[in-house]
C-alpha cells in the first residue's frame, strides 16, 4: 500500500473550517489532509513528515506558541507570519504554502511576494473554491 502524499492544515479554528477540510478530503482523495490546531504541534508534524507533505496551509491570527515565543507576533496577529519565517528558515522553499485567513494588511502583501507562496481569504471562497485553488497550487 502505498502511502499518500500529505496536506498540513494548521488553523486554531478548525471546528470553523470543517467545511473546507471535508470538501478537501472529499476532492482531493489522493492526498490526506492533517489538521493542527497550533504552531507546536504544526511544525512539530512537518518536521517528523517533512518529505510527505506537499502543501501547507496556515492561518495568520493564531496563539503564540513556544516555536514563536521569542519573536513579535503582535499579540497573536501575527503568529502565522512568524511560523511561515521558523518554517522557510528550517525547510528553505522546498514546500509550497499557502496562507487561508482573514487578515488583509501589509504583512500579507509582503508575504505574497515570497516564492511558492499563495494567499486566499477565507471570506472570499466557498469550500468548493478553495479545493479547486489548491487543485492548481498542487499541479504547477
Amino acid at each position: 500500500m502505498t502511502m499518500k502524499s500529505k496536506i498540513l492544515f494548521v488553523d486554531d479554528e478548525l471546528t470553523n473550517m470543517n467545511s473546507f477540510i471535508l470538501e478537501l478530503q472529499l476532492t482531493l482523495t489522493d492526498y490526506e489532509v492533517v489538521q493542527k490546531r497550533d504552531v507546536d504541534s504544526g511544525f512539530k508534524y512537518l518536521e517528523e513528515n517533512y518529505g510527505e507533505i506537499k502543501l501547507l496551509i496556515l492561518d495568520i491570527l493564531m496563539p503564540s506558541g513556544k516555536i514563536t515565543e521569542n519573536m513579535d507576533t503582535a499579540d497573536g496577529v501575527e503568529t502565522g507570519l512568524r511560523f511561515l519565517e521558523k518554517v522557510r528558515e528550517r525547510f528553505s522553499d522546498c514546500i509550497s504554502i499557502l496562507i487561508f485567513t482573514n487578515t488583509r494588511n501589509d504583512m500579507t502583501k509582503k508575504a505574497e511576494d515570497s516564492k511558492k507562496l499563495r494567499i486566499l481569504y477565507k471570506q472570499d471562497l466557498l469550500p468548493f473554491e478553495l479545493a479547486e485553488e489548491i487543485q492548481k497550487i498542487l499541479t504547477d
